[in-house]
């Protein structure tokens, strides 16, 4: 029908050359939309995109009733020291010497080994904190059982 939308009229000039145009027509905008599709679902995965990092410090704060803490760390390569805050949820892994802990066990200068994530936003949340007290001490050798003068 004449000014219908999507349909071409019937006209003696419409041959199989201008059907094959139109089909190609649409073909490449079907191409393009799923491209545009496929390129924004990137961009919103890349922006909503949290890396993993791990880290080794001291605890220079702690808040557990708003489950927060702060770190002081040395960064590797450039030796700056740098302090760090932020979330530790409910489901965090938490130790002390290998033994399973919660926040409110961990105090300020503990020595702590942190795996976490930041988010495009620089929000912090802790994953795993492993808190690190004693310290393995040498002993120092016997003598007992050996006989008077032996060294």
């Amino acid at each position: 029908m004449p000014g219908s939308p999507g349909l071409t009229p019937h006209r003696a000039g419409n041959t199989v050359s201008d059907m094959r145009k139109d089909t190609r027509t649409r073909v490449v905008i079907a191409v393009v939309a799923i491209a545009v599709v496929i390129v924004v679902g990137s961009l919103y995965r890349k922006r909503h995109q949290t890396n993993v990092y791990q880290t080794q410090g001291t605890i220079t704060g702690i808040d557990v009733a708003r489950r927060q803490a702060s770190l002081e760390f040395t960064h590797p390569k450039s030796g700056q020291h740098f302090q760090l805050a932020g979330e530790v949820p409910e489901d965090c892994r938490i130790s002390i010497d290998d033994k399973p802990a919660t926040l409110a066990d961990l105090k300020v200068g503990d020595t702590v080994r942190v795996e976490g994530t930041i988010d495009s936003g620089k929000r912090v949340t802790a994953k795993a904190i492993w808190a690190m007290r004693t310290r393995p001490t040498a002993t120092a050798p016997t003598t007992a059982g050996r006989p008077a003068g032996a060294p």
